[in-house]
């Protein structure tokens, strides 16, 4: 297995968060507020997706100069926005001092100009298996019709209500008329893969593609897993991706927690052989985020007393 854990100087990050089609199209679907600074898209996020108080991610921007962060660290203080959160390639001694904290994420990179061969050689044993093993009454394919899309929502429902996903109604609404519309819209930038247990839905994958194609959204039936269909679909989207001239596979976010939830995930993703990287994660919290929650819950308190 090939797997580089520190060449973070060779990865572009999740390059579609500055993506203009992309920013305009989530936010005004989903509701979330855009942030300009220096030309670079801040994401400032309200209820219903911070429950109390409002949240703003910077995420990847390709030039993180300290003018770029100190404004947006200035803006998020004026507007007293209680959490301040930054994903970046690069170590910022100037964030820690503003008193942000440092965490580190990851991401698994398939180079899909090597040989299928090579690709699957380099896979840990235990995915060779579960692919080799998957059923043959598995059947791949890409969405392309929206009756077979309106299939797959009602399946990609069923299974975020099993996980207990989205569970405000307003928010889920939102987040599935964006789909539709990137769907019906954005063809080339959204995509939509699945495998099949005869006529059952089993898994199914949500593919953005900026330069090369990366794994955001996953779903799967865990009455069909028996029959591997996420090994299956992944390695099947790996040779479509191949076949198509990308030179990347990105199969996105990994964590290195000692979450059991998140290690399971992060080892299925890192056992198809591709080069971890790594990119810091700088949280700041306002100081008086915490007061701000026990006023509100007070204040809901005696309103109901």
């Amino acid at each position: 297995m090939s797997s580089s854990n520190n060449q973070i100087d060779n990865w572009e990050g999740y390059t579609f968060w500055q993506n203009k089609l992309f920013a305009h199209t989530f936010s005004r679907f989903l509701g979330i507020k855009l942030v300009l600074f220096e030309n670079i898209f801040a994401y400032e996020f309200s209820y219903p997706y911070s429950n109390i108080g409002k949240k703003i991610y910077l995420r990847f921007p390709q030039i993180g100069s300290k003018t770029l962060l100190s404004n947006f660290y200035n803006y998020s203080k004026e507007q007293k926005i209680s959490n301040s959160i930054i994903n970046i390639l690069s170590d910022s001694n100037e964030l820690e001092l503003l008193g942000y904290n440092k965490d580190v994420n990851g991401t698994v990179v398939i180079d899909l100009t090597k040989t299928t061969d090579l690709l699957l050689n380099e896979m840990h044993k235990e995915n060779r298996r579960q692919i080799r093993q998957s059923s043959d009454d598995l059947s791949f394919e890409q969405i392309t019709d929206i009756s077979t899309f309106n299939d797959w929502l009602e399946h990609y429902e069923l299974f975020i209500n099993s996980k207990n996903l989205h569970k405000n109604i307003r928010e889920r609404t939102r987040l599935f008329k964006f789909f539709r519309h990137m769907f019906q819209n954005h063809p080339s930038f959204f995509k939509i893969f699945m495998c099949r247990y005869k006529n059952s839905i089993a898994s199914s994958a949500i593919l953005f593609i900026d330069k090369n194609p990366l794994f955001r959204h996953g779903s799967s039936n865990i009455d069909l897993l028996k029959y591997n269909p996420n090994h299956r679909m992944h390695w099947e989207i790996i040779k479509w991706a191949k076949s198509e001239g990308y030179e990347n596979y990105d199969l996105g976010g990994i964590s290195f927690s000692d979450n059991p939830t998140y290690q399971g995930i992060s080892r299925f993703k890192k056992r198809f052989g591709g080069d971890v990287y790594k990119y810091n994660i700088f949280t700041r919290k306002n100081k008086g985020y915490k007061e701000k929650i026990l006023n509100s819950l007070i204040s809901v308190k005696k309103r109901y007393t």
